[in-house]
């Protein structure tokens, strides 16, 4: 199972999500990125325990927004079906602790937050409980812009918060690409399988990220 997804975007996708509840979803996006970035601009230090202090701030900070059991069932696709609310909650947990590693495995170091400069909301598009906001993160390296599109895919949930089940970075979506990598294993194996090979490469990534950040 692969997990290559640009993650030169996640550090940026990441920065938009502090835990905020209320207003509409634009309003949740902007107000998050508005507190992000002045708090990656105020990030000082250097080195690799820095950066990896820095990664796991981020993580957890962006964790709250998100809706995991959502983001899971979207996950499983046409096999969600198959499984009882048990099996779903299991690898809800599984894929929850996967996600949190590889995040912290794939942000970038510090000199990607103070490079960024803003994170604009360009376009929110509400259906129902669903909602799609649209953004466009500002970097400049060497006095050259650079910009990458990050889409948030949120539902309003059942105690009435703006949760994100999904982003779209830089084009590539997180539930689509596990999606597929799900089917291929789900196809012929049982769900045991999958969470077998999520939970090594959780522990994989965990190694990555204590080696990591000891030198």
């Amino acid at each position: 199972m692969s997990s290559r997804i640009p993650f030169r975007a996640i550090v940026l996708a990441l920065v938009v999500a502090i835990p905020a509840w209320a207003g509409e979803p634009r309003d949740l996006i902007a107000s998050n990125a508005r507190r992000a970035v002045q708090r990656a601009r105020e990030s000082g230090g250097s080195g690799a325990a820095s950066v990896d202090k820095m990664r796991t701030v981020f993580v957890e900070q962006m964790e709250p927004l998100f809706d995991y059991r959502e983001l899971t069932m979207r996950t499983l696709g046409v096999h969600a079906r198959k499984y009882s609310e048990a099996e779903v909650k299991a690898l809800t947990g599984v894929f929850r602790d996967f996600l949190r590693q590889l995040f912290r495995s794939t942000l970038l170091p510090k000199n990607t937050f103070q490079n960024l400069e803003r994170v604009d909301v360009t376009d929110e598009l509400i259906r129902g409980r669903y909602a799609r906001v649209a953004t466009v993160a500002m970097v400049r390296r060497e006095n050259k812009p650079e910009t990458l599109p990050v889409v948030y895919l949120l539902v309003n949930t059942r105690d009435k918060k703006w949760s994100i089940y999904d982003m779209e970075i830089d084009g590539y979506s997180i539930v689509s690409n596990y999606r597929a990598q799900f089917d291929a294993v789900l196809k012929n194996k049982p769900l045991a399988e999958l969470m077998k090979i999520l939970g090594e490469k959780t522990r994989n990534l965990v190694k990555e990220n204590t080696a990591g950040s000891s030198h």
